[in-house]
Order: C-alpha cells, then sequence, then structure tokens
C-alpha cells in the first residue's frame, strides 16, 4: 500500500490539526496537506474537476500532493517533523485501541484464574 493512502487511513475527510490542514477522498487515492497562516480556519472548497476537496483559505501553501502521478513534499521546511508526529501518535493511538479488548480479556482470564 502507498504511503499517502495509509496517510489517508490515519486522516479521512478534511481536518485541521494545528497548524496542518489535510484533505483525503474517499478512497485515499489523494492526499494533500497545507500548511495555515497563523490561526485560521480552513476554507474547503470542491473542485470542478476531478471533485477533490481542497483549502481555499488565503495565505495557506500547499506543501504535500500530487505532482504528475507521484505524491510528494512540494516544501521543505518544519512541517515534515510535525507531520511525523502526528502520523507516529495516531499510529500509537489506534494500536492501543486495537489491543484494549485482549487486554480486557486478558485481565479477565487472570481473574478467572484467581477465583
Amino acid at each position: 500500500m502507498s504511503l499517502h493512502r495509509k496517510y489517508g487511513e490515519l486522516f479521512p475527510g478534511q481536518r485541521q490539526i494545528g497548524q496542518l490542514a489535510t484533505s483525503a477522498d474517499e478512497k485515499s487515492e489523494t492526499f494533500l496537506i497545507w500548511v495555515l497562516p497563523g490561526d485560521t480556519t480552513p476554507k474547503w472548497v470542491t473542485e470542478f474537476t476531478g471533485g477533490q476537496i481542497t483549502c481555499a483559505t488565503p495565505g495557506a501553501v500547499q506543501v504535500f500532493g500530487v505532482a504528475g502521478a507521484l505524491h510528494q513534499w512540494f516544501h521543505t521546511g518544519p512541517w515534515q517533523d510535525d507531520f511525523k508526529s502526528l502520523v507516529d501518535a495516531e499510529v500509537r493511538k489506534r494500536a492501543k485501541q486495537a489491543l484494549e479488548p485482549i487486554n480486557v480479556l486478558a485481565r479477565y482470564k487472570r481473574l478467572e484464574v484467581r477465583e
């Protein structure tokens, strides 16, 4: 599975995370990232061609997206490390959520043995 699809699954739809705005289409075939100016809220618009939802906030800079057929960073900067930290945190959160039923079962089994 390609990296942009994984990003799209971690951050579906349109989101604002701090000064970053992300947009993923329904199938996670396109994933886009913008850096927002100051404390602004993203303004989302649907492109006429293709139907991709993009950020139309004045001053927002798209830093990740599609160039040709490849997803890539258009600009380097601290937002790359910020986004990597967001990805790592989301992966950890989902792993913890996935393990919770196992942990509950393990606690139940320990209680069952003690009785």
